[in-house]
């Protein structure tokens, strides 16, 4: 080989090795790469987190309504309770009346009766029954 072919290939060695170097080298990315990147970066996070408060208030919703019901259900069972404790009260009450009423009336007739001293009989009505003693 000759001196002027040495040197062209030299040069195409060197050429081809400095094409490999810098196609291999990454240049840094600019300040403004670097913003526009942390920027997206901070959307997503901000959109990631606006999903996961979004599914939080839905679950808190979804969960309010179920206690919601649940509250409602124990206010009607607890009001149907105490309707039939008033209901059962009232009748207690009316019959304890009446058993009044048939005890008085009993012990009126026994007053009415010379022949008889009423206040030696006792009167005791219950359920409607009426006994003496």
């Amino acid at each position: 080989m000759n001196m002027k072919q040495r040197t062209r290939v030299i040069l195409a060695v060197s050429a081809t090795a400095f094409g490999l170097i810098a196609c291999g080298k990454q240049e840094p990315p600019t300040v403004g790469q670097q913003v526009d990147k942390a920027i997206m970066q901070t959307q997503q996070a901000a959109n990631d987190v606006k999903k996961d408060v979004q599914s939080a208030a839905e679950n808190v919703k979804q969960d309010a309504s179920l206690a919601a019901n649940e509250v409602k259900k124990d206010v009607q069972a607890a009001a149907e309770n105490v309707k039939k404790d008033a209901s059962q009260a009232a009748n207690d009450l009316a019959q304890g009346a009446n058993d009044m009423a048939i005890t008085a009336k009993v012990k009126a007739a026994l007053a009415s009766d010379k022949e008889l001293s009423a206040l030696a009989i006792n009167v005791d009505t219950s359920n409607k029954v009426v006994s003496l003693s």
